[in-house]
């Protein structure tokens, strides 16, 4: 991006500017310090000089002692040369080294920045599509010569859905955005109780499409928010049961304990995922193919983006097993405070 690296330039003349005015203002104080200490030599060198001179010589004989003023001036000249040569040795290093740490400095600022334009272009993309479909078919209708009570009550319910498919993205937009969970207000929770509570309300997805669901695994008991864990399950038990097999799909559950580490792990046996796809399943809008796009499974590629935003305000993680074909596994860890 233009913009940064104008600001990585500027940032970097500053970086520079910054160490020379220290590097010359340590050179002046070095320089006056060598050459009082020079002047200084000089003087007690004619002393001691004369003094000898004086004290082995007549009288009459005794004249002031002249010494050669240029090799003092020769050597502030070399302290000067030498210092300068340093300080400018001193500018080409620090400018390499301002021009890489800027670079460093601005690169978390640039990340942020880059993620937000290509989320605002993806939303813009996500609600443009619905918003032009409503109108489009608004517009056909009042074109229309001979409106039907029928055509009309079509085009409110096609329109309703649209509608209810906006609030959807709207509200997931709105999850993405909030800061990050106040942990101080978590509590503690058993999980069962909460994948329970994600499984009520997905019953009746599962009861359509003829889902088998198995929750296995001991009680074990996290720090967290209720509300948010929940939604979390959801999300993963809902992708679980729209892309498994209808009549012949089941999803699997297991909750395990292994030191201060709880585990939790979504299986499915559907179509899974390919593995160029993986590394991208929790970035936000991605989808892998048009059967998970919006028209196929009624989501916006958003759903695991806000579950590994969960989990990072949980300080767990988040990751995904799949091969084509033979389903996906999604796991969980919490890491449990230490009592």
């Amino acid at each position: 991006m233009k913009i940064f690296e104008s600001a990585r330039l500027r940032l970097t003349l500053w970086y520079t500017l910054v160490i020379m005015v220290v590097s010359i203002t340590f050179s002046l104080g070095i320089y006056s310090i060598q050459t009082y200490e020079l002047t200084r030599f000089e003087a007690i060198q004619r002393e001691r000089i004369e003094n000898r001179i004086y004290d082995s010589a007549p009288q009459r004989a005794r004249n002031p002692l002249v010494l050669d003023e240029g090799l003092v001036t020769e050597a502030k000249q070399r302290i000067i040369h030498r210092l300068g040569l340093i300080n400018g040795i001193l500018m080409i290093v620090s400018t390499g080294f301002g021009y890489f740490l800027s670079g460093k400095t601005l690169r978390p600022i640039e990340r942020v920045l880059k993620d937000q334009e290509n989320f605002i272009s993806d939303a813009s993309h996500e609600l443009r599509t619905p918003l032009t479909a409503m109108r489009t078919s608004l517009e056909v209708f009042l074109r229309g010569k001979n409106p039907t009570l029928s055509s009309a009550t079509a085009l409110i319910k096609g329109n309703l859905d649209e509608a209810i498919r906006l609030q959807s993205l709207s509200d997931s937009l709105l999850d993405l955005s909030t800061g990050s969970l106040d942990q101080a207000s978590f509590q503690e929770l058993e999980l069962k109780d909460v994948i329970n509570s994600a499984l009520t309300s997905l019953a009746p997805l599962a009861k359509k499409r003829r889902i088998k669901i198995a929750l296995r695994g001991k009680s074990v008991y996290v720090r967290g928010s209720h509300s948010h864990l929940r939604q979390l399950f959801v999300i993963l038990i809902d992708n679980a049961i729209k892309y498994s097999p209808v009549a012949k799909g089941k999803v699997s559950i297991t909750l395990s304990q292994k030191g201060r580490s709880v585990t939790v792990t979504v299986k499915d046996n559907g179509k899974g995922i390919d593995q160029d796809d993986l590394p991208h399943v929790f970035d936000r809008f991605y989808r892998a193919d048009s059967s998970r796009s919006r028209g196929g499974s009624g989501g916006y590629g958003l759903g695991l983006a806000i579950a590994k935003k969960i989990m990072d305000d949980h300080n767990g993680e988040i990751s995904v097993n799949s091969l084509p074909s033979k389903g996906s596994t999604f796991q969980v860890t919490f890491r449990k405070h230490q009592a």
